[in-house]
C-alpha cells in the first residue's frame, strides 16, 4: 500500500480476508483504502463498515471518518466523529494514552467536519 501498489494490496488482502488476525487489523484499513485509491468506493466502504464496531477499533473508525469525508459523506462523518468523541470520554487514562495519536487526529478533523 505505502508504495502505491494498491492492486497488490487488494490481491493480498483478499487472500487474508478469512484469517482471524486480519479481520480487525490495521492492515485491513489499508486494504479498504486501497479500494478507495482505485476508485472502488463501494468495496472501500464495505470494508470500513465491517471495522466500525462500537467501543473498539478506534483507529479503524477514525480512518472511516476520514474516508467518509473523502467521499463527501459529511453528515455521516460528523455522526461517527461525535460517537467517537463520546467514546473518548468513557476511555480509561490507559486507553487514551494508547489511542493518543488517533484522538489528536480526530480532534484535528473536527475543523474539517464543521466547515
Amino acid at each position: 500500500y505505502y508504495s502505491g501498489d494498491y492492486l497488490s494490496t487488494i490481491v493480498l488482502g483478499r487472500k487474508l480476508i478469512e484469517e482471524p488476525y486480519f479481520k480487525n487489523s490495521k492492515e485491513r484499513v489499508l486494504f479498504a483504502w486501497s479500494f478507495f485509491e482505485l476508485h472502488d468506493d463501494e468495496n472501500a466502504e464495505k470494508n470500513f463498515e465491517l471495522l466500525n464496531l462500537e467501543g473498539t477499533n478506534f483507529y479503524h473508525r477514525k480512518e472511516y471518518v476520514k474516508f467518509l469525508l473523502e467521499i463527501e459523506e459529511n453528515q455521516r462523518a460528523r455522526e461517527l466523529s461525535e460517537l467517537l468523541q463520546e467514546e473518548i470520554k468513557l476511555m480509561s487514562s490507559y486507553e487514551r494514552r494508547v489511542h493518543r495519536e488517533s484522538i489528536a487526529e480526530l480532534r484535528a478533523l473536527k475543523v474539517e467536519l464543521y466547515r
